[in-house]
């Protein structure tokens, strides 16, 4: 194959609300090949993983198209309304907001919450984003443990499908004295 002049290379992403390249790329004279850029697009909606395909079109040269996964990247917020709470300030000592990045909305989300240690606080097992709301309120329940243990830093971690996991923390401070 003739190298010897310069190809401009036409593309084209099936899918541009997902992935975009430039309109061409020029393959330089004695060179075979050149790279460019596939760009992600947040479309800020939970759709899973799409496939793209990405075409090249040159004159006198045969199409050629491949695919790329697009990951999607919808995320949840844990928002603490207090930096700290007193063990025995007992239900509700605390809320936190959970909130979804995407734009569609229509659809409830169910959270799944985990307290990474219940003998200080604790939160409901599940959370229901409702539909057509971008977010929803819950209490963290402080626990006195009766242990001298000082002030103990409390993750609050959500998930769910779709979503990346996210946490928080809240310090739980001690009520126990000597």
């Amino acid at each position: 194959t003739d190298i010897s002049a310069a190809v401009t290379v036409n593309l084209v992403s099936s899918d541009a609300t997902e992935a975009t390249v430039p309109a061409t790329v020029t393959i330089p004279a004695n060179q075979a090949a050149v790279s460019f850029a596939i760009d992600a697009v947040d479309d800020a909606i939970l759709d899973g993983t799409q496939t793209v395909s990405i075409t090249g079109m040159a004159s006198g040269y045969f199409e050629v198209s491949d695919t790329v996964e697009v990951t999607d990247f919808e995320t949840l917020t844990i928002a603490i309304v207090a930096a700290a709470i007193a063990e025995n300030a007992g239900a509700a000592a605390t809320t936190a907001t959970l909130t979804r990045s995407n734009t569609d909305i229509s659809a409830a989300v169910t959270v799944n919450l985990v307290s990474s240690d219940i003998s200080e606080a604790t939160v409901p097992a599940t959370v229901t984003i409702p539909a057509n709301q971008a977010a929803v309120s819950f209490a963290i329940d402080a626990v006195d443990d009766a242990i001298l243990d000082g002030t103990q830093t409390v993750s609050i971690t959500g998930t769910a499908s779709g979503y990346f996991e996210v946490s928080d923390t809240v310090e739980v401070t001690d009520f126990e004295t000597l």
